[in-house]
């Protein structure tokens, strides 16, 4: 029977049989003191052959991973054991897509491979793309019983993570809005009497904005932690798009540029979360404003599709494509890295809490459309489910 063929678009595919992978894990157990090393090591710790493949792992990382049995894992590569999403978007799997080419564990494991120490940060999306891992990875080379074999070590930064979306993002865009209300009110006294309709009206936006960060940053809190309550109210898509439009036209990142609702939309009678849709559809918008340059236009719209409504959010540029394969991971942005959380919410916000499905395309002569497409009607088992 000929063997199906192994396709990759980064690491090698091939691997070594399970025969091999058994033999190799017999030369580590049978090393009492290498494993009892291994197994006093608080930190997850696993070994790897030079095909990638999982050969040894600590009680640490099968914990982890919620295996009793190693033999479950044997001839897994990280990813697989993980269950990362793109795991199995390649036959080669793990380390074989597109996608991998940006995964700092692969980078590593390949740099210790030719025989360097390497430690990189790699984010994990589950199968689900509910459950992200946030990891420090390092990869260090073994030579043993003449092979080489790598050391693979992981710690969950998660944490880490998201005190440094508070810092960088929260605290950062809060600091400045801040400031700006500050500037402002402190110019009152000094205002001429003509100008003091405008500075109030200024003053006022300011004070708004202010608070949708900190109730942006609260909700994204609350979510991550599954600890956000949905409630589901009748909502018309074409008003809830027009008060978008309005809310953001006069927002910092729409300034010289256009914002316009296809008035073609369907204007359907929804059943949802208004705050938590409208958080979502706002920070598409914004990102699209963001996106473009001067005198652009971002366009908003929705089409009802059996039962089921697609917003859409469109803006000319298009995103490139380093970036399109890390778009929705947790603190991934394009104005650098620990920016941004805008897109990872997008996801978050619309899977977990209103049964909805989000994506982009992004192509020359066609621009940039980002879509969620939710249920008409969001029940209340659905959202509990």
């Amino acid at each position: 029977m000929e063997e199906m063929e192994l396709s990759t678009k980064f690491a090698p595919a091939e691997r070594a049989d399970q025969s091999t992978v058994l033999r190799q894990y017999d030369q580590f157990t049978q090393d009492v003191l290498l494993t009892q090393i291994l197994e006093s090591i608080s930190m997850a710790i696993l070994i790897l052959n030079s095909n990638r493949q999982l050969v040894f792992a600590n009680r640490v990382l099968m914990n982890v991973m919620k295996v009793d049995d190693i033999h479950e894992i044997l001839g897994l590569r990280p990813g697989e054991a993980l269950a990362c999403t793109h795991a199995s978007d390649e036959s080669g799997g793990c380390g074989t897509s597109v996608f991998c080419t940006h995964c700092g564990a692969v980078k590593a494991i390949l740099s210790s491979i030719q025989g360097e120490e390497d430690v990189q940060e790699c984010s994990i999306t589950g199968a689900d793309q509910r459950h992200v891992l946030d990891l420090r990875v390092q990869a260090s080379p073994l030579d043993y019983f003449e092979d080489r074999f790598i050391v693979f070590s992981v710690t969950d930064i998660a944490d880490e993570k998201r005190r440094e979306v508070l810092e960088r993002i929260f605290l950062h865009d809060v600091k400045n809005t801040a400031g700006g209300l500050q500037g402002f009110t402190r110019l009152l006294t000094k205002v001429p009497e003509n100008e003091l309709d405008n500075f109030k009206k200024m003053i006022q936006e300011l004070a708004d904005k202010l608070i949708d960060e900190i109730d942006s940053y609260h909700q994204l809190a609350k979510a991550e932690s599954h600890r956000l309550q949905v409630h589901p109210n009748r909502v018309s898509t074409l008003g809830l798009l027009i008060r978008l439009k309005h809310l953001y036209m006069n927002h910092d990142v729409a300034r010289g540029k256009r914002l316009e609702v296809d008035l073609m939309s369907d204007d359907v009678m929804m059943v949802t979360d208004e705050t938590i849709l409208a958080r979502v559809i706002g920070n598409m918008t914004k990102n699209a404003l963001e996106a473009i340059g001067r005198d652009q236009c971002v366009t908003l719209s929705c089409r009802e599709e059996d039962g089921q409504v697609r917003f859409k959010v469109h803006n000319p540029g298009v995103i490139p494509e380093e970036a399109q394969l890390q778009i929705f991971q947790r603190s991934f942005s394009t104005k650098g890295t620990g920016r941004g959380v805008g897109t990872y919410s997008i996801r978050l916000l619309s899977e977990e809490y209103l049964k909805g499905e989000v994506g982009f395309t992004s192509m020359e002569n066609e621009g940039t459309t980002f879509y969620g497409v939710y249920p008409a009607t969001l029940h209340e088992n659905q959202q509990e489910s």
